[in-house]
């Protein structure tokens, strides 16, 4: 193949080839093709093979499950715990399977004959263009809590073990693994089961061409399983990923990519830093012992496992405090480890990987590399390699704004990360009825609008956006009003939650210090059917909330929501009116709007409700100037929520909250707290689409929002951009909502704007924005997307 300096070019190249390919994969199953050498079998069986498989699956699946219009359907028409199918509007896809469990759990999805089509022919490029990986263990074909039972081959649920999927052996073939504790089971040509059971310590040796799969026991400390072929093995390190052909250069296509049938971060395009030591990966407040174990102590922080060979020599430009080393199967070696400080070690004997525990003041500018010399720091990231390993170079597209990013912090998509997968907004022109309302409002008209702002502490703290995003708005198009410092048409909802106990309040997108209680409240967080989920209560007769400010009220009108079934409470504006009792005995069970009486013309800006008697559980009030139209913000964010608990209330009774809430639109901004309950990218899709669909219901004509957050700095394994990657899906495939994406208005990595960099708009905490930094950058992209 001849040099070429530019990367399309190369498609001549391919061209040349088409006769080759073609023959691959038009011949029949008899022929076979000379590929500069190398001969090469027709892969039309192996296609067929492929369709008839997955026919037969789907046949399968539609027999013993039923086939539904839409998972409402699917719910209603099965029990709970059987399964359901819905098909999907996707064009690579024919059907999604659900289960029944109470709420829609997708279980897995499954191609259409155009998406075989499209794998077998990357398959064919595959067979071209790369050559077999060194190791074997495929971590997507990994089955977590399994392993396999020796007697029938089968997978089996065991805490504790992984197992392998199935990989080709040969006969004689030596493998060995950086694996302990472990076993593998062998089957034929045919995958069935061959009854023999070989236990072994790191090798074994196949009695058989066909396959094996391989449990192994989780080991602490141990984070990357090898296996391969011991003749093709120069280091237990390598991980798994075929890797380029001599002279082959594979063309980058966005159907390989996006289905992951092809892995760049796998085929030798990028290398990493000289770093090792993952900042994002790092655990702050404690140190490892010699046996790898975690000694709490908030002046330290130890690193992600780093795999090394017995010999090497490491150096960091900071001290390391400690270092524990770890053998081939990932335990620990007490003896070797390193209790003082030093910058430099040798890699002793046995020894495959280790983890260094450091200081916490030295972290943020912290490096170790392989080598003698003393390193000048540098971040730890991924980039693109100019040239293959034979010479051949590689000359990238040119990227256009953030289209690629050629220097890729392995938090953002463990590695690879191709940002126009995932634009910054889609579907803006879905926010309609906002548009039209504020419209409306500057020309003179009936303009009112509500909007509700759904979110965790992000949310929950207005001056990390709420308020900037509001006041945006009002300076905008109600500045003659007055009050545009917390809302010409009134506050909105003024959550109770947390106002008498103190206890974290929700408040009012004015905040909450202008609430307190007196006596003795219980505060709920999450569970209620309130619109933020949020409740006060207490039986103790006098008990008090107070609400004072932020402004002198006059034709106010205040609506109380609270549980009825039990209780009578009083409330007043000012300390002389006269009390108002409402009795919550008589009201049916359930959330009660209780419209009170006009605000006095005399009063001094104050509220005041107090238990009469009996159990009291008040949810909120809803404040508006019925007098002035414009734009009401109710803020529902909840501190420390995740998006799942939102879906865990009553699927009837909060829908109900949220219509008599009356919003226009709807802000969604999650990701933050169920990234660190570890919530997988398809929980959290299925969460979002189980809230759009209630919302929607209860709100019919209302416009959507989801927004997603950019990444943090608190270093969780569960990437942010997996859930970005949802909610956008959401939008394009499955729901009529809009998306914006806050990765690209902070950055390209955490690093770029955490707390000590150039650009500190995170708080030193890791987790939220700064609230006045990141705090308006948030507010202005909300803006953008409403087409502010």
């Amino acid at each position: 193949m001849t040099e070429s300096n530019n990367f399309f070019e190369l498609i001549e190249w391919f061209q040349k080839n088409v006769d080759w390919l073609n023959q691959i994969l038009k011949g029949d199953e008899s022929d076979s093709i000379n590929v500069d050498g190398d001969i090469k079998p027709s892969i039309s069986k192996a296609i067929e093979e492929q369709k008839l498989a997955i026919n037969a699956m789907i046949d399968a699946v539609q027999l013993s499950s039923g086939v539904f219009n839409d998972v409402t359907t699917g719910l209603s028409g099965t029990a709970q715990g059987e399964f359901f199918n819905v098909p999907s509007s996707k064009e690579v896809e024919h059907l999604i399977l659900f289960r029944n469990d109470g709420t829609a759990t997708e279980i897995k999805r499954y191609p259409s004959a155009k998406q075989v089509n499209v794998l077998a022919s990357i398959q064919s490029k595959q067979q071209i263009a790369f050559r077999e990986s060194a190791n074997l263990l495929n971590p997507d074909d990994m089955l977590s809590g399994f392993r396999i039972n020796p007697v029938n081959g089968m997978p089996v649920e065991v805490s504790g073990w992984s197992a392998s999927g199935l990989i080709p052996v040969v006969a004689g073939g030596v493998y060995i693994t950086n694996a302990h504790d472990s076993f593998s089971v062998f089957y034929d040509d045919s995958e069935s089961y061959v009854a023999q059971l070989t236990v072994y310590d790191g090798r074994f040796v196949a009695p058989n061409t066909g396959f094996v799969r391989v449990s192994f026991s989780s080991i602490t400390g141990f984070s990357r399983f090898f296996l391969g072929l011991e003749s093709n093995v120069s280091d237990l390190t390598k991980p798994y990923g075929p890797l380029i052909k001599s002279g082959y250069l594979e063309q980058l296509n966005d159907t390989a990519i996006s289905e992951r049938s092809l892995l760049p971060r796998s085929m030798a395009f990028f290398k990493a830093s000289g770093n090792l030591a993952n900042f994002s990966g790092r655990k702050e407040g404690y140190y490892l012992n010699s046996l790898g174990e975690e000694r709490e102590n908030s002046a330290y922080c130890y690193w992600p496992a780093i795999f090394c060979n017995p010999g090497q020599v490491f150096t960091a430009n900071q001290s390391m405090r400690f270092v524990t080393f770890y053998d081939l199967g990932g335990m620990p070696r007490a003896s070797d480890y390193i209790p003082n400080s030093v910058s430099t070690f040798t890699v002793p004997e046995h020894c495959y990987s280790f983890q260094i525990s450091t200081t916490h003041s030295s972290a943020s500018t912290f490096m170790v590399a392989l080598g003698g010399d003393i390193p000048v720091y540098q971040p730890y990231f991924f980039e693109a390699l100019a040239e293959l390993d034979d010479g051949t170079p590689i000359k990238w597209p040119t990227p256009e704004g953030n289209d690629l990013i050629l220097a890729i912090d392995e938090k953002l998509g463990t590695g690879w990360r191709e940002f126009s997968d995932i634009p910054s907004e889609y579907g803006i022109e879905r926010i309609r009825e906002t548009r039209q309302r504020l419209r409306s409002l500057q020309g003179g008209g009936n303009g009112a609008l509500s909007i509700a702002m759904i979110g965790d502490s992000w949310t929950h703290d207005n001056g990390r956006w709420p308020v900037k995003f509001a006041r945006a708005l009002w300076n905008k198009y109600q500045p003659e009003e007055g009050n545009v410092e917390y809302g010409p048409s009134g506050l909105g909802w003024l959550s109770f939650k947390g106002a008498g106990s103190g206890d974290y309040p929700n408040g009012s997108i004015y905040w909450n210090s202008y609430f307190y209680g007196t006596g003795t409240w219980v505060s709920v967080n999450v569970g209620e059917n309130s619109p933020d989920m949020g409740s006060e209560s207490s039986s103790e007769a006098g008990a008090q909330i107070i609400m004072s400010g932020p402004r002198v009220y006059t034709d106010d009108i205040f609506t109380l929501w609270a549980e009825g079934g039990s209780g009578v409470v009083r409330y007043r504006y000012t300390d002389v009116d006269m009390w108002k009792t409402v009795d919550l005995s008589g009201l049916s069970a359930g959330v009660n709007q209780i419209a009170l009486e006009a605000v006095p013309t005399s009063q001094s800006g104050r509220f005041i409700i107090e238990v009469v008697s009996g159990d009291v559980k008040l949810y909120g009030l809803y404040h508006q100037l019925p007098s002035v139209q414009g734009i009401i913000c109710n803020k529902l964010g909840a501190t420390g929520t995740k998006l799942y608990q939102w879906v865990e209330a009553d699927s009837v009774a909060w829908p109900a909250s949220m219509s008599a809430l009356g919003a226009n639109l709807v802000t969604i901004l999650h990701g933050t707290n169920d990234q660190a309950a570890n919530r997988t990218k398809d929980q959290f899709k299925q969460d979002l689409i189980t809230l759009i669909d209630r919302i929607q219901r209860a709100l019919p004509a209302c416009d959507i929002l989801v927004i997603a957050p950019c990444e943090n700095q608190s270093g969780k394994t569960q990437p942010m951009g997996e859930y970005a990657a949802a909610m956008y899906e959401v939008a394009r495939d499955e729901r009529d909502v809009a998306f914006v994406n806050l990765q690209p208005h902070f950055g390209n990595s955490p690093e770029e704007y955490a707390h000590d960099s150039d650009r500190p708009w995170f708080a030193a905490d890791l987790i939220h924005p700064d609230p006045y930094l990141g705090g308006f950058a948030i507010a202005d992209a909300i803006l953008k997307a409403i087409g502010e």
